[in-house]
């Protein structure tokens, strides 16, 4: 799954007819009218037939899906594109995958922890940091606090501004 993007997951179903409702993993649903199939984990390949915003999610159709049995199998699934035929990326913006997984790090290498999830908030995305022991830490994705993301090395960079990290004493 290396050369895929994960972009989204099946929660559910919708209507009778195969429809299924998706969270999409992207700044934007648009992302979906670009690309004309998706793949499960384990490599099955989805048509997409149509896919349209519904209520912070997508309703998508997909061929061969044609009832809400065959719908209802696929709850729960995650979706994926290969990367080469996502959509190109403006410099210094990331795919969501890509940023889960990333070890933050502070400018004197004092390690954090992983970014294990990532908020839109509207005005800027927060990085929810899993730390080995104290509490978690949340990161607005801004730029005096995210300094640099580093895909190569896998790591973000953090300022760790003042009242981010609670002391642990």
């Amino acid at each position: 799954m290396e050369n895929m993007l994960h972009c989204g997951k099946i929660v559910n179903t919708h209507g009778i007819s195969g429809d299924v409702k998706a969270l999409f993993f992207t700044d934007s649903p648009d992302f979906f009218s670009e690309i004309d199939k998706v793949y499960l984990k384990d490599g099955t390949m989805l048509s997409l037939k149509f896919s349209k915003p519904h209520k912070g999610a997508l309703i998508m159709h997909f061929d061969n899906v044609n009832s809400i049995e065959e719908a209802e199998a696929l709850r729960g699934c995650d979706l994926y594109v290969p990367r080469d035929s996502a959509p190109q990326l403006e410099e210094g913006r990331y795919y969501i995958t890509d940023i889960i997984g990333l070890t933050a790090k502070t400018e004197d290498g004092t390690v954090l922890g992983k970014v294990s999830d990532v908020f839109s908030t509207g005005s800027n995305d927060v990085y929810a940091i899993k730390r080995d022991r104290g509490k978690d830490i949340l990161v607005p994705a801004i730029d005096e606090v995210v300094l640099k993301i580093d895909l190569e090395e896998k790591t973000v960079l953090i300022n760790p501004i003042e009242g981010l990290i609670e002391d642990e004493n």
